[in-house]
């Protein structure tokens, strides 16, 4: 379990976090990674980290953290979001790599599972209203980036397209 959040870790984690704005290492946005249109190697990582949380083993044949959210999602913010919009989510997730630093010690990516359930938990909690306007961002658009899948759309049953004409 890490260190409890408390106002001076705050404090700290946003000059941390604004130090590192200005040194650009969190302002730089890479590359997208081989195959991908929109997302950095580092960006899928984190992706699948979170996806692994809000998708755990169970539900379906797949499960998030397995590889195949991230890509799905890389394909919807190419397609379906402005630059501007895709950027600024790519921003978020950066934000909750290094928002366990202060707290935790490790990046987000690095926290075991539990630890990260319990990073999540948090960020999604009801309060403060702002955290929560990101956090439902990233459970809309993770959302759909992982119900997107062909595997789970086929678990589904949902079928794309017109329904059957009646018969006469």
């Amino acid at each position: 379990m890490g260190v409890p959040i408390t106002r001076r870790g705050v404090l700290l984690s946003g000059a941390l976090l604004g130090a590192a704005l200005l040194t650009g290492r969190i302002v730089w946005l890479a590359q997208p990674a081989a195959g991908m249109r929109v997302l950095s190697q580092k960006e899928l990582d984190i992706i699948e980290a979170i996806a692994a949380v809000l998708f755990p083993p169970g539900t379906f044949s797949v499960h998030g953290g397995d590889g195949g959210t991230a890509p799905r999602l890389d394909v919807l913010l190419d397609e379906m979001l402005d630059d501007i919009s895709a950027d600024g989510f790519r921003y978020l997730l950066r934000a909750m790599e290094v928002g366990t630093l202060i707290a935790r010690g490790v990046s987000f990516t690095s926290l075991s599972p539990d630890e990260a359930r319990e990073v999540i938990d948090i960020w999604f909690s009801e309060e403060p209203a702002p955290r929560r306007m990101v956090s439902d961002s990233f459970k809309v658009l993770l959302g759909i980036g992982f119900l997107n899948r062909p595997e789970v759309i086929a678990e589904i049953g949902w079928r794309r397209g017109c329904i059957d004409e009646a018969p006469t």
